[in-house]
């Protein structure tokens, strides 16, 4: 029989130790590790994948419990870069430092921080800055100055002056910074100079000359001046080596040197000289932006006189200036090469007694355009004492101006400048309306039409007092200068010579006889052929004028031939019609002249020649 062999296999419990991160050895027996090798095993590093975490690890400023105490950057303090040292740091630096750091302080109250002499505890100086962070920036009253080796010094009691007694300043070279308020002053400039006036709004910073001299006044050969954000007032001129007293808010005169003159946001009003009532610059160019000049007199150019040097004149306005002669602005030059270029500027409401009461223009090339409608003009400058037709609120003596869109006022506006808006060399008139483009020089404006007017009219009976001619009416709303007429004249034995007149009239009824004034007369040495004479007068919209002849005839009996009229329709003359003739007693200031609608007398027919200008 055989026996079976039984084997009992006792089951024996397996026991896992439980840890932070359980392991076993190779017995099955429960073990723990450090894995980031720092010394501490898994089941007291609370981190055990980071060498720099661990039991009491020195704790440091970056998001993690280093020490394994449950708490994160329990050490940290906020700190603020303070890069200028001042001991005032960045606010926007802020940052959790949990170690000494030399660069960093506990503050972010600089609001500066690349200037160590802006911080909280800096004094206020007037520079523009907000010196001492109290958000406000300059005090009224502060005045410093900045020497060219950049060391401010705090000016405030040296331009402190009174009234009829400013302070007086000689500056060699630096910026001159005045913060709000009003200071008596005269300053002169000898070298480099920069002055400025800080203030949140334009006129806040008031230069006064109080009534001694000019405000600011510089004699050098070589001249480097800038000004902004000042108003310069109370100057009554420097006495220049004529006696004059020149410029009164700046007066700059380099006698024959060179130099540059800056100003950008000024205002220049109440200032009054000899010449050049608010600003005088001799031999420097001038850059004139943003500026107004206001409210000046001179006896010769009222508001600027810009002499011998480069012009640039942007975004300014020269308004309600006075002088006895060019009550707004000259521009003159020692030749023509001088360029003057005029951008949005405004010439308004500037009084002259006898000539140029906006703009006197000699031996200078102009430029003048507007960047928008209306942004240039010439407006409402008046000559209060005209002596005849011949005034302009522009007037060229020598040189050339080129305007391109500028308004000159629409005929009969009330905006119109009087008498005219442009004279050039002292010969001819010429009006524009607004938006006008064209181009001037001494001898004229624009570009001459000739119409002819064909026809003849014979007098008989003529007389030294007679006087004979053709009548022609301005279509409405046309401006234009008439510049010449010519015609043929045939006389008898007993005529010779005679006058040559352009008349306005107001009535016109056929066969009827009424006043007509003499605005120009010029005589004629011709005593056959043709006759010629040169006008340049201004012609108004729906004006009647007539242009006569007077021969010079020494018997009552005498015969003349003088080539008007004889038309059956109105004849076109470009800015309005040829519409009859009139004839009758001669004068100097008057003619009772009799007029005659159409056709006149017949007689040969001649040829005679209507010269006009009209200004876009």
């Amino acid at each position: 029989m055989k026996r079976s062999l039984l084997i009992v296999v006792a089951a024996l419990p397996l026991t896992v130790a439980c840890g932070t991160k359980p392991n076993t050895d190779d017995t099955g027996s429960p073990s723990v590790v450090d894995r980031d090798g720092d010394g501490f095993t898994s089941d007291v590093d609370c981190d055990d994948t980071n060498p720099e975490v661990y039991p009491d690890a020195p704790e440091i400023c970056d998001d993690l419990d280093n020490d394994c105490d449950a708490e994160v950057d329990e050490d940290g303090v906020l700190s603020y870069l303070d890069a200028d040292q001042d001991g005032y740091g960045d606010p926007a630096s802020e940052e959790l430092l949990c170690e000494e750091d030399l660069t960093r302080v506990s503050n972010g109250d600089d609001c500066d921080d690349s200037d160590p002499l802006v911080n909280p505890d800096a004094e206020e100086i007037c520079d523009g800055i907000d010196n001492d962070c109290d958000s406000e920036t300059d005090a009224v009253g502060l005045a410093s100055f900045t020497d060219p080796n950049g060391v401010v010094a705090d000016y405030s009691d040296l331009v402190m002056g009174n009234l009829g007694a400013p302070a007086a300043l000689t500056l060699s070279g630096g910026r001159l910074s005045f913060c709000e308020g009003s200071y008596f002053v005269n300053i002169d400039v000898t070298g480099p100079v920069e002055i400025v006036g800080h203030s949140s709004e334009s006129g806040e910073v008031v230069l006064d000359a109080g009534g001694v001299n000019n405000v600011i006044t510089s004699v050098e050969s070589v001249v480097d001046l800038s000004v902004s954000g000042v108003t310069l007032t109370g100057g009554v001129g420097w006495v220049d080596a004529w006696g004059d007293r020149a410029g009164g808010a700046i007066s700059v005169h380099t006698n024959g040197g060179t130099g540059s003159v800056v100003l950008s946001d000024v205002e220049i009003s109440g200032n009054t000289a000899s010449t050049g009532g608010g600003l005088y610059i001799w031999g420097a160019d001038a850059t004139l932006t943003d500026v107004e000049i206001f409210q000046n007199s001179a006896n010769w150019s009222g508001g600027a006189l810009l002499t011998d040097g480069a012009v640039s004149l942007k975004r300014v306005n020269i308004q309600e200036n006075y002088a006895g002669y060019a009550g707004g602005v000259t521009v003159f030059g020692s030749t023509v090469s001088n360029l003057a270029e005029f951008e949005d500027v405004t010439l308004l409401d500037n009084t002259s007694d006898w000539g140029a009461a906006a703009l006197y223009l000699g031996a200078n090339i102009v430029v003048w355009t507007a960047s928008s409608p209306g942004a240039s003009a010439v407006l409402g400058n008046t000559d209060q004492q005209p002596s005849s037709d011949y005034s302009g609120a522009i007037e060229i003596s020598v040189g050339e101006i080129t305007v391109t869109g500028v308004d000159f006022g629409e005929e009969d506006s009330p905006d119109n400048n009087v008498v005219n808006d442009i004279m050039t060399g002292s010969t001819a008139a010429f009006n524009a309306g607004d938006g006008a483009s064209f181009s001037c020089d001494e001898s004229g404006c624009g570009a001459t039409m000739s119409q002819s007017i064909g026809g003849a009219s014979t007098f008989t009976g003529l007389n030294p007092s007679t006087a004979a001619g053709q009548v022609f009416r301005v279509d409405a709303g046309k401006a234009a200068t008439l510049n010449g007429f010519s015609f043929d004249y045939f006389s008898g034995k007993e005529c010779g010579s005679g006058t040559l007149s352009l008349l306005a009239g107001s009535s016109l009824e056929h066969g009827k006889s009424s006043s007509w004034t003499v605005m120009d007369s010029s005589y004629s040495s011709a005593s056959e052929g043709q006759v010629y004479a040169y006008f340049g007068l201004p012609l108004r919209s729906n004006g009647v004028y007539a242009v006569v002849f007077s021969p010079n005839c020494s018997a009552s009996s005498s015969t003349a031939s003088l080539g008007f009229g004889s038309m059956g329709n109105a004849v076109d003359v470009g800015f309005g019609e040829a519409i009859g003739t009139v004839n009758g007693n001669s004068g100097s200031s008057t003619m009772l002249l009799t007029y005659f609608e159409g056709s006149q007398n017949s007689g040969a027919t001649y040829d005679a020649t209507l010269e006009s200008v009209e200004l876009d």
